[in-house]
């Protein structure tokens, strides 16, 4: 980095002090998360299972909005399900 101008070598250092706590803070946050273990995979939100259904068949969204919270299956295993589905009428 020396062949940098002086100037931004300064900006740089400049901008290193100024985000060195909120850098500090978002370092220990990735950190935690890669020890949980992604525990939270489970959750998918609305907005993706919306899209998984809307492009369902009528067997597929009954599978998807009604089977499959009776079994208590997690809503990745549903757009899995969905995708699996789709890419089977794509065979070449």
């Amino acid at each position: 980095m020396s062949d940098l101008h002086p100037k931004i070598l300064e900006v740089l250092e400049r901008i290193k002090l100024r985000s060195k706590n909120s850098r500090t803070t978002y370092l220990a946050s990735i950190d935690e998360m890669d020890k949980d273990k992604d525990q939270d995979r489970a959750v998918v939100s609305c907005s993706n299972i919306a899209h998984a259904g809307a492009a369902a068949g009528v067997d597929q969204k009954i599978f998807l909005l009604v089977i499959s919270p009776i079994l208590e299956l997690s809503p990745l295993i549903m757009i899995c399900f969905q995708l699996i589905s789709h890419l089977r009428h794509f065979q070449p």
